[in-house]
Formats: C-alpha cells, structure tokens, sequence
C-alpha cells in the first residue's frame, strides 16, 4: 500500500485540507466525510497530490490521516494556515515557514534580519 498526501478542496477553492490516501479516489471519498464538507452542498471536489511531501515522512500516519496546522506546516502539506503566532503569541493571521523559522511574517522578517 503507497500513503501519499492530497490536498481536497471544494469546487469553490474556498476550503481544504491535506489528507494521507491511497490515490485521488481515496483521497476524495475520505474528504467528503470531514467536517468541512458536510455542512454544504458541495457537489465536486477537487483533489491535487502534494508531490513535495515525501512518501517516507507518511509511513507514520494512517490513511485518512489530516494535517492541521503546524504539523501540516512541518511536513509540507501546507504553505500556510491561520493561527496565533507561535514566536510573538499574537493573532497576526497567516502563519508560514521561511528559511526553517515558522511564525508570522513580522517575526519572520524579524528573525532573518537578526540573523544577517
């Protein structure tokens, strides 16, 4: 059985999540399931693989296993997600990760201008 990460979202782009499927089916059939979507009348869904998420780094997870936040972060499933700060504790929105430092882009910037 190969694990790979999908990243499912609605056939409006607004909402989606990183899931560990099988193949885009799999991936699709298990999303339809997760809270984000059974509270709409989502007809489609789209499903893109996540190539940059090594299959090795999936070994631990189960099928149907869905990234949030950080650990999503961490792995690569994300390039984002919404959240407090985890350097300055603020609520400052959008979270990434730049040059292994993940944090709002305040801190970010803060961070790697320290480090110049």
């Amino acid at each position: 059985m190969t694990k790979r990460c999908y990243f499912v979202k609605d056939d409006f782009g607004e909402y989606g999540l990183s899931i560990v499927a099988e193949d885009s089916k799999d991936a699709k059939r298990r999303a339809y399931s997760h809270d984000l979507f059974t509270d709409g009348d989502y007809v489609d869904l789209r499903v893109k693989r996540l190539w940059d998420v090594k299959t090795k780094d999936l070994e631990e997870f189960e099928l149907g296993y869905i990234f949030e936040g950080l650990d999503g972060l961490k792995i690569g499933a994300y390039s984002w997600y919404e959240d407090t700060c985890p350097i300055c504790k603020e609520d400052n929105g959008r979270i990434q990760e730049e040059c292994d430092i993940i944090g709002c882009w305040d801190c970010i910037s803060k961070e790697l201008s320290e480090n110049e």
